[in-house]
């Protein structure tokens, strides 16, 4: 228990600095993962009014919006209270989150505390199912998680609503198994309407039951996403399809990136996944699983093992690809604590505890490395990926940006801006030119000619854009703006703010949207 105990304080330690972090001033000027600005802009576009889905190909914003409307609805609806003060509705998003992983992780815990460890004879039930459960807290907010538990994307709600499909199934499923899955298939509907990859536990799930020729639970997990999945298709029109479907499709895959990613994985959460690896092979030990709950455990522990090493190999893809089988990992652990405790007890054969001794000295050790790996993070030694538990701004960065702000309502037409939060930080008006998607839709789209107009570069050789704001280390679109003539303001130490080169040669970006090239581009604060 004291091994449990000490990872599980590190997570939480660790964890109440990073939210501590979001919620200071330091929160609205940095995004917490890749993607997170245009995720939160989108769904606050909802939020005043702005149509969800457009077509991508439209210029001048090439909205892109690469998930499914579950995610932003959600958000926007937990949210609606700040929608107009985005220094609220930030953090508040953040929380949201937050809150969609804490009851991912209690579904689980209930699960492994009040399913599992009440079955069968123990000595001390009380004890183990206190183990157990901060077995499964420091794993949930391990390190492979990360920020991920506080950012605003889909990931997080996607895993906590497939994994609480997994755990009905595993829970109610020895007594109701048709009702079991029916309720498991609508939260695997849930976990698809956040995002469209989300269907690795549910595999594992529908291929479990089949081999065991349980068909009609089979079909109860398959028939509620099935008819989500439908309706959204048709009633959500063509510029959803083309923005879940073929615009989420454009960019690269490498077995490098899926390499990295492996490496990531071992990295962050080589402790978990070796021990639920372990204790695969000792389930069927197990009496108090049934033989459906090894199989269907089994099963998707290898779809999301297997499937998220597949889709990790995706340009740009991170440690998110990895949370369904991080769901699967923190119910594979507790079973291993609940092992353990079995095997300490009276009542077990001498073969078991031959094993014991030196399975928990490994443990230990392990786990004393994995603490100890939270507490340099606290501590904030390193500032790399595996280090850093705080957002920092420098002296007088926060000012900067505010300065920025004030300039961008004094230009007259739209503004790119990407500082921080893209642009959000300045509470730009409604549609505005994001970019955040460039190396997944944009610059892909203009490679295959896909893009109507002028595509990014287009619009900056155009001198379209009479003020663009962007953060120092945006290298690519830095170097596109010069190129295509604009000018770099001196006395900006943070940021890169670029003018054109004359007035006069611009194309107002406005006389698009006059032209109608834009659906719903009125805007709006």
């Amino acid at each position: 228990m004291a091994i449990c105990a000490a990872t599980a304080a590190a997570a939480i330690a660790t964890l109440a600095v990073r939210t501590r972090s979001v919620l200071s001033p330091a929160g609205l000027y940095a995004a917490t993962s890749g993607g997170e600005p245009v995720s939160m802009y989108n769904a606050m576009k909802l939020q005043r009014g702005v149509p969800l889905y457009q077509d991508p190909r439209d210029p001048p914003f090439y909205p892109t919006t690469l998930y499914n409307a579950g995610f932003y609805a959600v958000y926007a609806a937990a949210t609606w209270p700040w929608r107009h003060d985005p220094a609220a509705v930030v953090p508040a998003m953040r929380l949201v989150s937050l809150g969609l992983m804490l009851v991912g992780l209690a579904a689980s815990i209930v699960l492994a505390i009040r399913g599992w460890n009440r079955r069968g004879g123990m000595e001390s039930p009380a004890w183990a199912g206190t183990s157990m459960a901060l077995a499964g807290v420091a794993t949930g907010f391990g390190p492979l998680v990360g920020w991920w538990a506080l950012t605003t994307r889909p990931d997080i709600g996607a895993a906590a609503f497939a994994g609480i499909g997994l755990v009905v199934l595993l829970g109610l499923g020895g007594r109701r198994p048709v009702v079991a899955a029916a309720i498991a298939g609508a939260c695997l509907a849930a976990a698809w309407s956040f995002k469209q990859s989300a269907v690795l536990i549910a595999a594992g799930m529908v291929l479990a039951a089949l081999w065991q020729r349980r068909f009609a639970v089979a079909a109860m997990l398959v028939i509620p996403p099935a008819v989500v999945i439908a309706a959204c298709l048709t009633l959500l029109g063509p510029d959803y399809r083309a923005n879940v479907l073929w615009a989420t499709s454009l960019s690269s895959f490498s077995i490098r990136n899926m390499t990295h990613m492996a490496a990531q994985l071992g990295v962050k959460g080589g402790l978990p996944l070796l021990a639920s690896a372990a204790v695969l092979p000792f389930l069927r030990r197990a009496s108090w699983l049934r033989a459906d709950e090894r199989t269907t455990l089994l099963a998707c522990w290898l779809t999301t093992l297997a499937g998220g090493l597949v889709t990790s190999c995706r340009t740009g893809s991170e440690a998110n690809y990895f949370f369904e089988l991080w769901v699967v990992v923190g119910l594979l652990v507790m079973a291993g604590v609940r092992l353990l405790w079995d095997a300490a007890g009276p009542a077990s054969a001498m073969t078991s505890r031959r094993w014991l001794r030196p399975a928990l000295s490994a443990l230990a050790l392990m786990a004393a490395a994995w603490a100890g790996m939270d507490l340099l993070r606290i501590a904030g030694a390193g500032d790399g990926r595996l280090g850093r538990v705080r957002l920092a701004l420098e002296p007088g960065q926060a000012a900067e940006v505010d300065r920025a702000g004030e300039l961008a309502k004094r230009t007259d037409g739209l503004v790119y801006c990407q500082p921080a939060l893209s642009g959000l930080a300045l509470n730009p008006t409604f549609p505005a030119p994001i970019f955040d998607d460039y190396v997944y839709f944009h610059r892909p789209a203009a490679e295959r000619g896909l893009l109507r107009g002028p595509g990014l570069r287009g619009l900056l050789e155009r001198h379209e854009f009479p003020l663009i704001v962007l953060e120092n280390r945006n290298e690519e679109m830095l170097a596109a703006a010069l190129a295509a003539g604009y000018v770099r303001q001196p006395g900006w130490n943070y940021l890169a703010v670029l003018e054109p080169p004359s007035s006069a040669t611009r194309t107002p970006v406005t006389a698009m949207i006059r032209d109608g090239s834009v659906v719903g581009a009125g805007s709006v604060r």
